[in-house]
C-alpha cells in the first residue's frame, strides 16, 4: 500500500534483485511515499533510445484503508514478470537501453508512472517502446486462458508485433485485444 512502510520494504527488495541481475539501479522520488525503482541494462550502440518494461508493486485492499494489501495478482504478478525478463536478458548486450521499472503509487491513480513519464518527457528522453505488465496472473472464474492486450494510448505497429510474437511462439494461447 502506498505511503505504508511495507511499500518501502518492497522498493528496497526489488532494487536489490535488479542489482543482483547486473542492472544499474536508481530510485525516482516523486512524493512522500515509496519511489519508482529503475534498473538499466545500458544500450551499446544507441543507449539514448530506451525500451521500458514495467509493473507496479503497490497494492490496495478495498475492505480497509489500513493494514495489509497483499496484491499477489495486482500486481506482484507483473513485477515478477519484470524481474524474470531482466533475469532472462541479463548478461546480454543490446543496441538500446532496456529499462526495468517498478512503479509505486499506481493504485492511487497511476502516481509513479505518470510522474516518471512526465519527467522523461521534460528531459526529451527517446522512449521507443514500453511494455506494461499488470495483473498478468489474474483469471476470474469462468475465464479462459488468454493473453489480453489493452490497446488504448498505444502504438498499433508495436501492438501488432507483440501479438504476432505470442501467436508464433504460443499458438495454443488465444490473443485478445
Amino acid at each position: 500500500r502506498h505511503y505504508q512502510p511495507g511499500e518501502v520494504n518492497a522498493q528496497n527488495w526489488i532494487r536489490q534483485e535488479l542489482e543482483t541481475l547486473g542492472c544499474q539501479t536508481s530510485l525516482f522520488n516523486y512524493d512522500s511515499g515509496a519511489d519508482v525503482v529503475i534498473g538499466d541494462f545500458p544500450g551499446v550502440t544507441q543507449p539514448e533510445k530506451i525500451v521500458i518494461i514495467g509493473g507496479h508493486y503497490d497494492s490496495i485492499n478495498y475492505a480497509t484503508t489500513t493494514g495489509n494489501a497483499p496484491g499477489a495478482d495486482d500486481d506482484a504478478s507483473g513485477v515478477s514478470a519484470v524481474l524474470e525478463i531482466a533475469r532472462l536478458l541479463a548478461g546480454n548486450s543490446f543496441d538500446y537501453t532496456l529499462r526495468f521499472c517498478a512503479w509505486s503509487g499506481e493504485e492511487l491513480g497511476l502516481l509513479g508512472s505518470e510522474a516518471y513519464a512526465s519527467y522523461l518527457a521534460s528531459q526529451g528522453a527517446d522512449i521507443v517502446g514500453m511494455i506494461q505488465l499488470d495483473m498478468i496472473a489474474y483469471r476470474a472464474n469462468g475465464d479462459s486462458r488468454s493473453v489480453d492486450f489493452v490497446l488504448n494510448d498505444t502504438t498499433p505497429s508495436l501492438n501488432d508485433f507483440a501479438m504476432d510474437v505470442y501467436r508464433a511462439y504460443v499458438p495454443s494461447l488465444p490473443v485478445t485485444s
